[in-house]
């Protein structure tokens, strides 16, 4: 029995101690956080996919509050990482994003060693791909926003943030340059004229 019981405690004890006390260490100075939910909608639907970001309106430090939305447009918003679950509270100024990628003729190429993978990711960074926004692109910045969000101890106000119409506008991701002596405006009008 006391074999069985040693043998136990010799099994846990690397797991406890790979395991660390306490989780992630909260940042100095950081704000008691409140649970804080929103409903994300576009067209008044629930719309999945959307990456929110909240900027405090006014005066003290802007901590880094994000959240995503699920297949219910539903939005739990964490600060500076996704190990600190809700947000200040206070006013915000809110963008919202939702992109879609256009697929690299470089995604899924099998390699064989450290040197063509580099050589294919390099030729992926520098490949030409328009991407698409799919919420008003006026949401993405906070110059341009529209959308405010108030944090208090009881919740959001509002509940539910409505994004506008669907749509799906064009724009090429910085970085990303066609080849010498292609005009970007050519790339865009041939791609929206096959979509």
């Amino acid at each position: 029995m006391k074999r069985m019981l040693f043998s136990a405690l010799a099994l846990l004890l690397p797991v406890l101690l790979l395991s660390g006390c306490g989780g992630p260490v909260r940042p100095d100075g950081m704000p008691d956080l409140v649970k804080a939910t929103v409903t994300v909608t576009q067209d008044g639907q629930p719309v999945e996919g959307v990456h929110l970001t909240l900027f405090l309106d006014g005066p003290g430090k802007n901590w880094t509050v994000f959240g995503d939305s699920d297949s219910t447009g539903k939005v739990t918003f964490c600060t500076h990482s996704t190990d600190f679950k809700g947000a200040p509270a206070g006013s915000y100024i809110v963008t919202a994003e939702k992109v879609e990628a256009t697929p690299s003729q470089f995604d899924n190429i099998e390699v064989s060693n450290m040197e063509e993978a580099q050589e294919i990711e390099a030729k992926r960074r520098a490949e030409y791909r328009p991407s698409y926004d799919l919420v008003n692109p006026e949401l993405k910045t906070r110059e341009t926003t529209t959308l405010t969000l108030s944090i208090t101890a009881s919740g959001c106000d509002p509940a539910t943030l409505e994004l506008g119409a669907a749509c799906r506008e064009m724009f090429i991701p910085e970085g990303s340059a066609p080849e010498p002596g292609i005009d970007p405006a050519d790339v865009i009008e041939e791609v929206q004229m096959s979509d």
